[in-house]
Parts: C-alpha cells; sequence; structure tokens
C-alpha cells in the first residue's frame, strides 16, 4: 500500500490506476475512504492512498532460511554459499563458473546473488548500461502485538520505482 502525503504524490497515484496495465490491479483511495477501510491509515499523513490486493511481502530473513533448504533437497540445486565468484562464461552448453579461489563449476543455468559485490561479474554491463547504485532504506519498528496486512510504501517508493514513470505528474 502506498500512502501519499502531499497531494502531488495522490495525483501521481489516481493517476496510475487509471492509465496502468491491468496486471496492477490497484484501487485508489482518498486519505477518508483509505482510512475507514484501513485502520492502521493515519489520517494527519494521509492524502490518499493506493492500494494493490494481490501484492505480496516477503521476510527476506525467513525466506532464505526456508528457500534454500527447499532448493537444494526437492530441486537439482547446487547451492555454495560464501563463495566470490569472478568469472561466468559460455562453454559449449555448459555455463561455466570461476570463483576467486580458482574453483571451477559447469552448469546449465547459473544464478548469482553477489549483493554488494554486483561489480565483480559483468562489469562491462552495469558501465555500458549507465546503472546507478542507489540505497534502499527501510525502517523496522518494534514488534507490535498486531501484526500490518500489508507493506507500506510512502512518497518515495513512488520516485524510485519506475512503473510509476508513466504517470504524467511525475514530471512536476
Amino acid at each position: 500500500m502506498y500512502l501519499a502525503s502531499t497531494e502531488l504524490e495522490a495525483q501521481v497515484l489516481s493517476e496510475f490506476v487509471k492509465i496502468a496495465p491491468p496486471e496492477y490491479r490497484g484501487q485508489y483511495f482518498e486519505a477518508k475512504e483509505a482510512k475507514a477501510q484501513f485502520d492502521f491509515v493515519q489520517e494527519s499523513y494521509c492524502v490518499g492512498a493506493l492500494h494493490f490486493p494481490n501484492d505480496l511481502t516477503i521476510e527476506p530473513r525467513q525466506l532464505l532460511r526456508q528457500l534454500i533448504p527447499y532448493l537444494t533437497e526437492k530441486e537439482s540445486i547446487t547451492y555454495i554459499p560464501n563463495t566470490n565468484i569472478i568469472e561466468v562464461t559460455i562453454e559449449g552448453a555448459d555455463c561455466v563458473v570461476r570463483d576467486a579461489r580458482g574453483s571451477k563449476w559447469a552448469a546449465d543455468q547459473v544464478f548469482i546473488c553477489s549483493g554488494a559485490e554486483y561489480r565483480t561479474v559483468f562489469p562491462e554491463h552495469f558501465v555500458a548500461n549507465g546503472l546507478i547504485v542507489c540505497k534502499l532504506q527501510m525502517m523496522e519498528t518494534v514488534p507490535h502485538a498486531r501484526v500490518l496486512p500489508h507493506s507500506i510504501l510512502s512518497g518515495l517508493s513512488i520516485l524510485r520505482y519506475l512503473a510509476f514513470k508513466i504517470c504524467p505528474s511525475t514530471t512536476c
């Protein structure tokens, strides 16, 4: 759920619902509607809200602890943690991966989860495409008795996500 705290943010959210592709099935709420529908919305902050009922929130700390064992047990996947991959090449039908220690592996498909070390593998692609590193700042509060049913995103997220660039008001 995106919460707008200014009239311009609310205008962008309202426009998005009207012109976004159908797969973005969202619903725009004026401030009073948002407060009536979602009791966690603070009236003093909210000018409008955009709710995506089909969005999912994943807790990354839980996801990886569960996903990695699942994939290695149920699928034909080898997980190699704490390994700095420095090169991926195609040799015949295989992807060949080399790590910083000189070890090599071959596979049909390779997924590299590089984190902050994204420039180590394929640096020329990052330079050629003009990608800019940005930092996503998230806030974690003390545990509450009530769990929010949605992730809450603010105006900064509206600027960050490219999907909102289709809105005429994002050029203001």
